[in-house]
C-alpha cells in the first residue's frame, strides 16, 4: 500500500468510525492492528507489544494518576469554596465581580488541580448559582464558568504536558514553565472581556448588595487565611518543580501527601472520601491509558507504512515556509479538537507534526506550548468540547446545550487572540524556561 493511500485509508476510516459514535480507544486500536497487519503482516504484533510496554514503563506518566488523585481529594476538601469566597469579597463593588472572581479562582485552581473536569465542576457548583441568583446574564455566567474551568488543562501542573513529553521527549519542566505566562494571558483576556461587556451592558452583571459584602479592611484581610492552603499546595507541587527540587512525578506524590494531610487536619479524611477519590482516579486514568495504548499502535502502523515521510514531504511543500506549516498544523488541531479527545490528538497527530516543525527550526518548548494552547481551546469548541458537557451536567434543567454553545463563543475569540499573540511573540512562552537553564 502506497503512503498516500495509507493516509487516506487510515484517517478516512478513523473519521468515519468516530462519526458513527464508536469509542475512541476501540476505533484507534482496531485500526492500528488492522493496518499494521496489512502493512507488516503478523510480524507487526511484537512491535505493538514493545510500543505498549515502553509506554507502560514511562516514568513521567506515573504523575498522571497522582495529579488526578490530588484533584479528586481537593474537590472534597472545602478549600475551593473558601478560595472563591475570599476572592469574591475582595472584588468588592466592581461590576461583574463574581465573574471576575470566577476567572481568578479558575487560574488558582488550575495551579492546584490541573484536571479540567474537577475545575469546571467545582466552579460550576460555586459560581454559576451565585451569578444566576444575582440575575447575571446567563450567557455571560455559563461562558465564564466554561472558560475559567478549562484553564486547568494549560496552567501547570496539568497532565497535558506529561502526555506531550512522553510522546516528544520535550522537558516536562520546560513545558510547565512555558505555559504559565500564556495561561495568565488567557485569564487576563477573559477578565478584560468581562469588564468591557459589563461596562457596555450594565444589566448583564448587577453590583452585589450591601448585605452580601463584608465591610472593613481588617475583616477582608482576615479572609487571607483562605489562601494559605492553596499557597501551600501550589508551593508543594509547582514550586518544587520549577525550583528544580523535584521532578513532576515526585512533586505529584508530594502534592497528594500535602492534600491528604490538609484533609486530616480538617477532619475530612474519611474512608468515603478516600474510596470515592480512588475510584474516580482509577476510572479517569484507565480511560486515558487505553487511549494511549491504542494510539501508540496506530502511530506504529502509520510509521511502518511510510506515512511519516509522506506527511513530511506534503507539509514541506506548503506555501509560506515554516510559518505556513505552523499555521496549517494549528488549523488542523482546531478542526480535530472539535471532534476528537485531546489525548487522541496528542498521541496520534503530535508524533507526525512535531518532528516536521522541529526540523524547520522551531523551538520544541514553543511548539509544545502552542499545541497545548490549541488543545485548551478545544475544551470550549462545540460540538464536543468537554467543558460544555461538564457545565450542562451541573446547570439548571432549563439551560440548553445550544445556549451553552453560544455562551462560549466570545471566550473562544479571546482564546484565539491569546494563541495569535503567543505565535507572534514566542518570548511569552520561552522567557520562563530560559530562566531555568
Amino acid at each position: 500500500m502506497s503512503p498516500a493511500l495509507l493516509n487516506v485509508a487510515m484517517f478516512g476510516s478513523l473519521i468515519a468510525l468516530l462519526i458513527s459514535g464508536a469509542p475512541l480507544f476501540a476505533v484507534i486500536g482496531a485500526l492500528g492492528i488492522i493496518f499494521g497487519l496489512i502493512v507488516g503482516g503478523p510480524g507487526v504484533l511484537p512491535m505493538f507489544a514493545m510500543r505498549v510496554y515502553d509506554l507502560m514503563v514511562s516514568y513521567s506518566l506515573v504523575a498522571v494518576p497522582l495529579f488526578i488523585l490530588m484533584a479528586n481529594l481537593l474537590q472534597r476538601s472545602g478549600v475551593i469554596e473558601e478560595l472563591f469566597s475570599a476572592i469574591f469579597q475582595w472584588s468588592g463593588r466592581i461590576r461583574g465581580s463574581i465573574a471576575i472572581a470566577t476567572v481568578i479562582t479558575g487560574v488558582i485552581l488550575a495551579a492546584m488541580i490541573g484536571v479540567v473536569g474537577a475545575s469546571v465542576i467545582a466552579l460550576g457548583l460555586l459560581a454559576l448559582p451565585a451569578m444566576l441568583q444575582r440575575k447575571y446574564n446567563r450567557n455571560l455566567a455559563l461562558g465564564t464558568v466554561c472558560a475559567a474551568g478549562a484553564l486547568g488543562i494549560l496552567i501547570p501542573p496539568s497532565i497535558m504536558p506529561i502526555f506531550y513529553s512522553s510522546v516528544t521527549q520535550t522537558s516536562v519542566i520546560d513545558l510547565f514553565a512555558g505555559s504559565i505566562i500564556p495561561g495568565l494571558l488567557l485569564g487576563l483576556l477573559f477578565s478584560f472581556y468581562i469588564v468591557v461587556t459589563t461596562l457596555r451592558r450594565p444589566e448583564y452583571a448587577p453590583i452585589i448588595t450591601e448585605e452580601e459584602r463584608i465591610e472593613g479592611f481588617w475583616k477582608k484581610m482576615a479572609l487571607g487565611k483562605n489562601l494559605i492552603a492553596p499557597t501551600i499546595i501550589i508551593g508543594c507541587v509547582l514550586g518544587v518543580i520549577l525550583a528544580g527540587i523535584a521532578s513532576p512525578t515526585e512533586a505529584a506524590g508530594v502534592g497528594v501527601f500535602a492534600v491528604a494531610v490538609m484533609l486530616a487536619v480538617r477532619r475530612k479524611l474519611t474512608w468515603t472520601t478516600v474510596k470515592e477519590s480512588l475510584l474516580s482516579t482509577i476510572s479517569t486514568t484507565g480511560m486515558a491509558m487505553w487511549i494511549a495504548f491504542a494510539s501508540t499502535c496506530f502511530v506504529g502502523a502509520y510509521a511502518m507504512g511510510g506515512g511519516q515521510e509522506f506527511a513530511n514531504s506534503l507539509l514541506s511543500n506548503l506555501p509560506g515556509g515554516r510559518w505556513g506549516v505552523m499555521l496549517f498544523t494549528q488549523v488542523v488541531y482546531v478542526i480535530l479538537g472539535m471532534f476528537v479527545d485531546w489525548i487522541g490528538i496528542c498521541l496520534l497527530i503530535v508524533p507526525i507534526f512535531t518532528p516536521i516543525l522541529l526540523s524547520m527550526g522551531f523551538d520544541p518548548v514553543f511548539v509544545g506550548v502552542v499545541f497545548m494552547l490549541n488543545m485548551q481551546l478545544s475544551f470550549l469548541s462545540p460540538p464536543f468540547g468537554y467543558a460544555l458537557f461538564f457545565v450542562k451536567g451541573i446547570a439548571p434543567a432549563d439551560v440548553t446545550m445550544g445556549e451553552i454553545w453560544r455562551s462560549v463563543i466570545p471566550f473562544l475569540c479571546c482564546q484565539a487572540v491569546g494563541l495569535i499573540i503567543c505565535l507572534i511573540l514566542p518570548e511569552l512562552i520561552l522567557w520562563l524556561p530560559s530562566l531555568l537553564k
